[in-house]
């Protein structure tokens, strides 16, 4: 069984980490069976990149939500997407990279940044 290691649930959500969210949302789509490790400090520094979220399967760790779900992909198939054409699998690339890479900070920000989203964040993360 798949072992998913991520961050505990937070601000309501399932986790507070969109990337750990990310991975566990495409395991409960896919129904592919995994179990989550209940959240320790002491994971970060068996995590193979030192960040979540990542998984055990098969006797390998793996880190980085996008990687993971590459492998998934190629170890049990792609029945989400398997169909997209090559245009749309380039489509589907360019949102996720708007998301990922450029929308994300805007969370961070909020979360970080603004007074009331730290104080928040405060709570959620360090209790």
């Amino acid at each position: 069984m798949i072992k998913l290691h991520q961050f505990a649930p937070a601000f309501g959500l399932p986790n507070a980490s969109p990337f750990c969210m990310k991975l566990e949302t495409y395991l409960r789509m896919v129904k592919l069976p995994f179990e989550i490790v209940p959240f320790d400090l002491n994971q970060l520094k068996n995590a193979p990149k030192g960040k979540m979220p990542y998984i055990e399967d098969a006797g390998k760790t793996l880190a980085d939500s996008t990687l993971i779900i590459d492998y998934l992909k190629a170890s049990y198939g792609d029945p989400l997407d398997g169909w997209l054409s090559s245009k749309q699998r380039a489509v589907e690339l360019a949102f996720q990279r708007l998301l990922e890479e450029n929308l994300y900070w805007a969370v961070v920000y909020t979360r970080w940044i603004e007074p009331e989203g730290w104080a928040k964040t405060k709570v959620a993360f360090f209790g």
